[in-house]
């Protein structure tokens, strides 16, 4: 199967992921919340041992834990901002990631972006900013104006860390794109090794903060349900992800993954509304346009 398939079916899975994730931080302390959630990634991804592989150089651990690190800082700032920011405010800003993933990915990888890539890169962002803001330049100007909000900010470290963390992703799958000589790590290990990491880092939080053990007691009590289902779709969203990247350039791959922002709107049953059809049905072609010229 071609990168860009799997690319599409990461999309669905984060869309789903994204919905519950979204819905269900708001109810409980965030550290508490992402422990919980970080622990079962590790559980339900125990199918994937059989082909993890243990035996790596220190060079390969350091970059495993590295992202771990800089998944932890992901979760935790994205979960601030959502408890705090609506859809509308915080979905723009992580958008801006494509800039950023497209400037690390020719930078570090050498990778080559054509014109139309470019230009369908431009389509999505550009799509995605009228999916949630609109079309009109005073509503661009007030989000521009929320910039300078600690939430926003929090939106925008996550960002830059998720932008590093899919470069680092890419060497790890496929070494020879940095001329590294070391072995290329499987996807299985790829996500269970630094998902294993990151719940590890968000014990040791939770070990440092007081009373934190009463807030993990009654997240397991009311959300055991909604985090079951957000792990085992970060699971299917990840690994499919990681498929999609050992072929598929890192600059093509991530503005693919970015259809999640249209796909949240048409689960979410409100494409077809009446309610700013027009702004709708103009972003989604626009990102529809966006995907056949990265695809090409």
């Amino acid at each position: 199967m071609t990168w860009y398939f799997f690319a599409l079916t990461a999309a669905v899975f984060f869309a789903i992921y994204f919905l519950i994730f979204h819905k269900y931080i708001h109810r409980e302390h965030a550290v508490e919340y992402l422990a919980i959630m970080s622990i079962f990634l590790v559980l339900f991804s125990f199918p994937l041992t059989k082909d993890v592989t243990f035996n790596l150089n220190s060079l390969t651990w350091a970059l495993i834990y590295l992202i771990s690190l800089l998944l932890t800082v992901f979760f935790y700032f994205i979960a601030l901002s959502f408890k705090h920011l609506e859809s509308s405010e915080a979905v723009p800003f992580m958008n801006i990631s494509l800039l950023f993933v497209i400037i690390l990915s020719v930078v570090f990888l050498k990778e080559i972006v054509t014109l139309s890539n470019l230009l369908g890169v431009g389509l999505m962002i550009i799509g995605s900013y009228i999916l949630e803001v609109g079309i009109k330049i005073d509503k661009i100007k007030k989000v521009i104006k929320r910039f300078k909000r600690k939430y926003i900010l929090y939106t925008l470290v996550a960002t830059i860390a998720a932008s590093i963390v899919i470069i680092f992703e890419k060497i790890l799958l496929n070494p020879e794109v940095v001329g590294m000589s070391i072995e290329p790590v499987s996807p299985a290990s790829l996500y269970f090794l630094t998902r294993s990491g990151m719940a590890l880092n968000f014990l040791l939080i939770l070990f440092a903060r007081k009373h934190s053990f009463t807030g993990i007691n009654h997240a397991l009590n009311t959300m055991i349900l909604p985090i079951i289902v957000t792990a085992i779709f970060n699971i299917a969203a990840n690994y499919t992800h990681y498929l999609a990247l050992q072929t598929g350039q890192v600059s093509l791959v991530a503005p693919i993954s970015a259809l999640s922002s249209l796909i949240v709107i048409i689960i979410g049953g409100e494409l077809f509304h009446e309610h700013k059809l027009k702004q709708k049905m103009i972003a989604a072609l626009l990102m529809i346009i966006a995907t056949y010229l990265i695809i090409l």
